[in-house]
């Protein structure tokens, strides 16, 4: 089964666009990806308030031959647009006095959020508006957002899916879903979705728990997981627990930043034939991640998998 290819191996997730911070400064956050050689977005329906993509459409304006884009249908925001400016405000307010207060408004976000009933009717409307706010003609990836077995199986899905692929609206099509409802559906519909996106970390280590072999294009996320804090946590009460992991990949672990880079190396170096996609707000560790691109020599997938067991059991110690 052939699929479009996403450019680069690392792309850059738009969950963090719009939802507490200014257009402005969502502009700077692609402008700095983009400036540090990353060619592939990631956006949905629902991401920044329902704003995301707008903003991601109008920094594309002048670039979009030069991407490629995902965006996804099944899940759209609930907040209307009159609450969400004043939502918007109230949370640049608070976040800048109380900037802890961020990932809180992040999490608010997230639960004015509501599942779609997928329809092919519902399907290509989603896309529609999509396209209009990303003020272009097509799409690269358009995935099944949060879906399970029961939405890839109503009627006309998949087909629908399939017709707006030979339009040339969409490039190619798959699924974006937690790891037990992707299990689900690769195993009631083996071969059908030909690009995967899940999460994968090493402590999730979903190419052992999933069939991915035959997917065309895996493309995975969150390689921090979540349980990163907690982690970092383990490694600054635990000295043995991290010197012992400093010494089997060679850097200092309760270096925050430093073990984020080589998680995100984890993802990579784990699917060698797929991509990789990360998020931040930052842009001097949207920088650093970049270089990844540019090759270098991290440490092995051997001692990379021996430092997830080490932390793992770590942590759960």
């Amino acid at each position: 089964m052939e699929v479009v290819k996403i450019t680069g191996r690392l792309g850059f997730g738009c969950s963090g666009l719009m939802g507490g911070i200014s257009r402005s400064e969502s502009l700077r956050l692609l402008a700095g990806a983009y400036e540090h050689g990353i060619r592939h977005f990631d956006v949905a329906r629902s991401y920044g308030y329902g704003q995301a993509e707008a903003v991601l459409g109008e920094f594309l304006q002048d670039r979009r031959s030069e991407v490629t884009v995902t965006t996804k249908v099944g899940i759209k925001p609930a907040m209307p647009l009159g609450p969400l400016a004043a939502a918007r405000s109230l949370a640049k307010k608070v976040t800048s006095v109380l900037p802890v207060t961020k990932s809180l408004f992040r999490k608010g976000a997230a639960a004015l959020v509501q599942k779609a009933a997928l329809t092919p009717q519902f399907v290509q409307q989603s896309l529609e508006e999509s396209l209009r706010s990303l003020k272009t003609d097509y799409v690269d990836i358009l995935l099944l957002h949060e879906c399970d077995v029961e939405g890839v199986a109503n009627a006309g899905v998949i087909e629908a899916l399939q017709t707006l692929q030979r339009r040339g609206l969409i490039r190619a099509f798959g699924l974006g879903s937690s790891i037990p409802a992707t299990e689900r559906i690769l195993c009631a519909y083996p071969g059908l979705l030909p690009v995967i996106q899940v999460e994968n970390n090493p402590f999730e280590r979903v190419f052992a728990r999933l069939p991915l072999q035959d997917v065309p294009l895996v493309v995975t996320h969150r390689a921090l997981g979540t349980r990163f804090a907690a982690i970092c946590e383990s490694l600054r009460r635990d000295d043995a627990l991290a010197r012992k992991c400093g010494t089997l990949v060679g850097f200092d672990v309760t270096d925050r930043h430093a073990l984020a880079r080589a998680l995100l190396e984890y993802s990579l170096v784990s699917n060698p034939r797929g991509n990789v996609l990360f998020s931040s707000r930052d842009i001097s560790h949207i920088a650093d991640n970049a270089t990844l691109l540019r090759g270098g020599t991290p440490p092995t997938l051997e001692r990379l998998e021996q430092l997830a067991m080490l932390l793992t059991s770590g942590h759960a110690a």
